[in-house]
């Protein structure tokens, strides 16, 4: 598919004062982080120039695809009045309004956008624009989210309504997927306000989570046929991709441009919080397996981000995670566990994977490494990072031996070659200080990992089948922290 045209866009506004200009201001940014070029004074018209040359210009620009009207009371008195910039521009928009005799409003170049209503809820349009269809930015925050994704379709040329021809079924009938607009939009107002470093870039991100929560509340699986389960948990987990992949770019965000703690700990709420869609159903009748496109999906999100601090060295940030979750199953019982709750059985795969013949080792694993972020070639580090949290639920059975639920299975090692060499992290960890400042922080020792080799080798003959890979050569068991 030919990725559409850019549009640019003038936007046109009064001056009625700072607060009112930081919100147009946000608009203008939020339109160019969705590939909108805008033309605004405040970015585009340097001083000394001429105000009425540069409006003139503009509006008349042949690229200019549509002008942006933001009508408060202020830009209609203006407008009306023909005073100021809202007067000038007036004077040179009104003549080609009223001379576009096109009634559907097809094509229409000039956009109004309502700001502001007075008491009686009648907007603040000048009257050259009065009775003509516009965008409702005085609404709540939730549906200024919707006026503005349909602004941008509006914007691309792309209606969120197409009339097929007559007679024919449209497609996105039988086809339509789950849309995540809205959710898209929380996403780039919390990465635009982490990156900028603003205030309010904690809250975007929760916001974010939040809509994350509404989405994944579209999935909830009501019980019925097991042959229909077992599709839709495999189409669901498919639809429920580029969720993931938002979750992703928000969580690295945090982490990369918000160093202070309470970054972390929102990022921890998340993942606690998604727990409770391991056991998410609808009605009293389940199966054990109906919640498995949710338990992959947290599965995935959560060895994933764990990979990805692992490649940055970010593990005091890595450490927060492993630990201290509440997590309760859907019969009430109620318990703190660690990190190896993501790890939970997905049951539908083994069902997949036999009804359909497809003898495969894993679909898990399958799914993980066909939906990995990086490069064919680079899968080795989320194997690495597999690996890693292995060990550290290894080291959590020895440290609580009450702990009977603390087991990581590491099963994209499946991947691994029998003669392969040591992943980098544990190759590195030769030296005794990068030892300390990455696998040290989360709470292994060279002593406590070199006791595990019998569990490494166990590994192989585990139901699941590692193969015939030296793990204890993966993870230069002997070697670690041996140098200084």
């Amino acid at each position: 598919m030919n990725n559409p045209v850019k549009p640019k866009v003038f936007i046109s506004y009064s001056w009625s004062g700072s607060e009112y200009e930081e919100r147009i201001t946000q608009i203008v940014n939020m339109l160019r982080l969705n590939g909108v070029d805008t033309i605004y004074d405040k970015y585009d018209l340097e001083q000394g120039a001429s105000v009425h040359a540069f409006m003139e210009k503009s509006v008349n620009d042949p690229t200019i695809t549509k002008v942006l009207i933001f009508c408060d009371k202020k830009y209609m008195e203006k407008a009306n009045s023909r005073q100021g910039g809202a007067g000038i521009e007036t004077l040179i928009i009104s003549p080609q309004v009223y001379e576009d005799k096109d009634p559907a409003g097809k094509n229409k170049k000039f956009i109004p956008i309502v700001m502001e209503k007075d008491e009686n809820g009648k907007p603040y349009l000048p009257t050259y624009l009065e009775g003509r269809l516009f965008s409702d930015f005085s609404k709540s925050e939730a549906e200024t989210h919707e006026e503005f994704i349909r602004l941008i379709r509006l914007l691309y040329g792309k209606p969120e309504f197409v009339a097929p021809e007559l007679g024919d079924v449209p497609s996105f009938i039988s086809e339509e997927k789950t849309s995540y607009a809205i959710t898209t939009l929380k996403k780039n107002d919390a990465i635009h306000a982490l990156k900028n470093n603003l205030p309010s870039a904690i809250v975007s991100c929760e916001n974010f989570f939040t809509q994350t929560y509404n989405t994944l509340d579209k999935f909830i699986l009501e019980y019925g046929d097991r042959t229909e389960m077992v599709d839709k948990i495999w189409n669901y987990i498919d639809e429920l991709l580029p969720l993931r992949n938002e979750c992703l770019d928000v969580l690295e965000t945090m982490v990369l441009y918000n160093k202070q703690e309470e970054a972390i700990n929102a990022i921890h709420t998340f993942f606690e919080k998604l727990l409770t869609y391991q056991n998410a159903i609808k009605g009293s009748t389940f199966t054990d397996f109906q919640s498995d496109h949710f338990r992959f999906f947290l599965y995935e999100t959560f060895v994933n981000f764990s990979s990805f601090l692992v490649e940055h060295r970010l593990f005091k940030e890595l450490k927060i995670l492993l630990d201290d979750y509440y997590y309760k199953t859907r019969f009430d019982r109620a318990r703190m566990t660690n990190f190896t709750v993501f790890d939970s059985s997905m049951t539908s795969f083994d069902i997949r994977n036999n009804a359909l013949k497809l003898n495969r080792k894993s679909l898990k694993a399958d799914l993980l490494k066909s939906r990995w972020r990086g490069k064919t070639e680079d899968f080795e580090k989320l194997m690495q990072t597999d690996l890693l949290l292995y060990l550290c639920s290894l080291n959590i059975q020895k440290s609580d031996k009450d702990d009977m639920y603390s087991w990581w299975y590491p099963i994209s090692l499946i991947y691994t070659e029998y003669t392969e060499q040591p992943f980098e992290l544990f190759l590195r960890a030769t030296k005794r200080s990068f030892f300390d400042k990455t696998i040290g922080k989360l709470d292994l020792t060279p002593e406590c990992l070199k006791s595990m080799g019998t569990e490494l080798d166990k590994l192989r003959g585990h139901y699941n089948g590692i193969g015939w890979t030296d793990l204890r050569s993966l993870t230069n068991l002997e070697n670690l922290a041996t140098k200084d």
